[in-house]
């Protein structure tokens, strides 16, 4: 008589051998299995027959070396891919997948591990590797391990059964909810099963049911496996238990109507893509024991308005935030010391970023194709500008570059057509190849010290300047036929303006002055005013005007009875010098 494997569809119920006996297969040159009987209460194991599996895909192969150092078990595709048919191992599986981690381990399978157990086929055909087509679809137990030769092997004992619309796994007497059967819209995960606690939710345990709209976990669960509610698009509610301390990769990926979820201050790992795509989230909180962020943990939800941050965050991944579109403000706390590759990109609805200054490493991309970015601080941690950080960033137009940045990585500003004028700080020594590419707008680069090493051409427009200081002769050997086609212009600062006169008028004394014929070679910005009571021992900054001004008032409570005058203009490179002193002027009263 066959043992009975009630998960299975009727073709594969029956396995040879009775239910009261377990075998262990050989591989033989030849690729047959050839099958030992030895006696157990887990029923029987296959004996390497064909057995059809009308779900199977890829085929697959098990087997078990009786003898010799090794004891193995392998799943692989290979002959018959695609023809549904269960195989005999052969001497050794197709595509290498006797290896990846599995040499020298023992590994027992007991009848029920063939069962088809809700979304999960029996074959692994969703898995997506050795070791998670073993660890995900619950085929075996891997407690075994390296054994000497000759050994005998030792079985892990488990459990299968039905709970309601839920199908479960028992091991070291803990259960794990392995399962779903299609037909609830609210699922109550129960605490025990059979006076036994449930602690997980296994992976791909909810995997695609579509018509779940909520789910409550008892306080039992301690952890959420990987892709264990992937795709559960009308999953709006959820209640995690409060002991949870962890939830897999992609755990929630693709819930797309999940508005809200509260997650409890234990967990300590949230896996990577845990809620990409979940487009209807609008808030997190994160719990305390989060302190950074896994790949692309929010990838694609372009509904998230509002992230708060525990009190010891230091760093978000790779993509964590890539195309959150509603994120108008940078969220960065600053604990932070990294921000991942392409961690913002996409994040078309940014408007102004500032980076604190915690902040020392920066990756690729980071703002890439962040279209609604119109200005940028960069904090003093940073060294670098990394490689395409502002590429395709269409409306910025202004960035400050703080002096602790000593390199610009390559396209770093690519396309940011709106960007006229850039300020390069004196301490960049390199610029990477085509860092302004087609910033079409760009009119002017100041170079605030020596010129920086080009790996090819600067790859600016045409009409664009690169102003440097007059002072610095570095820049001497330097035309636009060697600086990457741009035209390099000497600045220095402006002259001091001249004819200075004062007035008086209600508010105050009243001055005026003529602007300087020379600028320095680059357009006055501003205008200082300096009052000194003492006939121009100490001066005091009393007005600061806008660079059209000529005039200007100092107000009487700023001013003493008998008090000078002396005017500045100021451009990119610094402050001119003052004009000559007025005479002494006594305010008006």
């Amino acid at each position: 008589m066959g043992g009975q494997c009630p998960g299975l569809p009727a073709p594969l119920r029956t396995h040879p051998g009775g239910a009261a006996g377990r075998r262990r297969l050989t591989a033989s040159p030849t690729g047959r299995a050839r099958a030992g009987m030895t006696t157990g209460p887990t029923g029987t194991m296959w004996d390497g027959r064909r057995t059809r599996c009308r779900r199977s895909n890829p085929a697959w192969w098990v087997w078990c070396r009786a003898t010799g150092a090794d004891q193995k078990v392998a799943f692989g595709g290979g002959g018959g891919l695609n023809d549904g048919i269960v195989h005999g191992p052969p001497s050794a599986p197709p595509g290498g997948n006797e290896s990846a981690g599995m040499s020298a381990e023992t590994v027992l399978v007991s009848r029920q591990k063939f069962a088809h157990r809700g979304r999960v086929s029996a074959c692994g055909w969703c898995c997506e590797s050795l070791e998670e087509r073993i660890a995900l679809a619950g085929l075996v137990d891997m407690a075994a391990s390296t054994q000497p030769a000759g050994d005998v092997a030792t079985e892990v004992m488990t459990q299968e059964g039905r709970f309601g619309d839920l199908t479960y796994v028992v091991t070291s007497g803990t259960v794990t909810i392995s399962g779903f059967y299609a037909g609830a819209t609210k699922v109550r995960i129960p605490s025990t099963i059979d006076r036994l606690p449930v602690t997980a939710i296994g992976a791909w345990a909810f995997f695609g049911h579509r018509g779940i709209e909520a789910v409550v976990m008892p306080d039992s669960v301690r952890m959420i496996g990987d892709n264990a509610f992937l795709e559960c698009s009308a999953l709006r509610d959820v209640r995690l238990s409060r002991q949870l301390v962890s939830i897999g990769r992609d755990a929630f990926r693709s819930c797309d109507s999940l508005v809200s979820i509260s997650l409890p201050q234990r967990i300590t790992t949230i896996g990577r893509g845990a809620f990409a795509g979940c487009h209807g989230l609008t808030q997190v909180r994160l719990p305390r024991g989060i302190t950074s962020l896994d790949v692309g943990v929010f990838y694609g939800c372009t509904g998230l308005l509002r992230i708060r941050y525990p009190s010891r965050f230091s760093g978000i991944g790779d993509y964590a935030f890539f195309g959150c579109s509603r994120i108008t403000t940078l969220p960065v706390p600053a604990t932070v010391t990294s921000l991942g590759s392409h961690a913002f990109a996409e994040c078309i609805g940014l408007r102004h970023v500032s980076i604190p200054g915690s902040v020392q490493a920066i990756g690729d991309g980071l703002f890439r194709g962040c279209t609604g970015l119109t200005a940028a601080i960069l904090g003093t941690g940073v060294r670098s500008i990394s490689d395409s950080m502002f590429s395709g960033c269409s409306s910025l137009q202004s960035v400050a570059i703080p002096r602790t940045v000593t390199s610009i990585g390559p396209i770093a500003f690519y396309a940011c057509a709106g960007l006229t004028r850039m300020t390069i700080p004196d301490g960049v020594t390199s610029i990477g190849l085509g860092s302004f590419l087609d910033c079409d707008a760009l009119a002017v680069i100041d170079f605030q010290g020596a010129p920086p090493a080009l790996e090819g051409t600067l790859a600016a427009p045409a009409t664009t300047v690169a102003r440097f200081a007059a002072s610095n002769t570095a820049w001497a050997p330097y035309i636009a036929s060697t600086f990457g086609g741009v035209e390099t212009r000497a600045v220095s600062v402006p002259q001091a303006p001249t004819g200075v006169t004062v007035g008086s008028n209600r508010r105050g004394v009243a001055l005026r002055w003529i602007a300087p014929q020379v600028d320095g070679g680059a357009p006055i910005t501003d205008y200082i005013i300096q009052v000194s009571a003492n006939g121009g021992a100490t001066w005091k900054t009393v007005n600061d005007c806008v660079a059209t001004a000529t005039s200007a008032t100092v107000r009487r409570s700023a001013v003493g009875r008998s008090s000078v005058f002396r005017v500045a203009a100021v451009n990119a490179f610094g402050v001119g010098a003052f004009s000559i002193a007025t005479v002494p002027r006594t305010p008006p009263r």
